[in-house]
């Protein structure tokens, strides 16, 4: 069989530093693995928000009118009367005395 003067050099190369060979290559595919798998993370974490928002159905807001929260259930937290509170409770509705609550 007849071999070039290069093919006979890579051979020899080949079988002396064959370990070497072996270590860059797993060397390149853990750095490859950790590039690819640091990608996939920026990914996931630019969309867990929305992720979670929509598994969840969170609202935008919560607003609590006409009644205390649970955590102060019993306190008074605030000085309007009972009056004020109850227009609040019906926001846009006109009152029996004649104003717009």
């Amino acid at each position: 069989m007849h071999l070039g003067v290069t093919s006979m050099l890579a051979r020899v190369e080949t079988r002396r530093a064959w370990r070497t060979l072996v270590a860059l290559g797993l060397l390149a595919g853990a750095a490859l693995g950790i590039g690819l798998t640091a990608a996939q993370v920026a990914r996931r974490t630019a969309t867990a928000y929305d992720r979670l928002v929509a598994a969840t159905g969170a609202a935008d807001a919560t607003v609590l009118v006409g009644r205390a929260p649970p955590a102060s259930a019993g306190r008074r937290s605030s000085s309007l009367s009972r009056a004020q509170a109850r227009d609040l409770a019906q926001p846009g509705v006109t009152t029996r005395r004649g104003g717009t609550a």
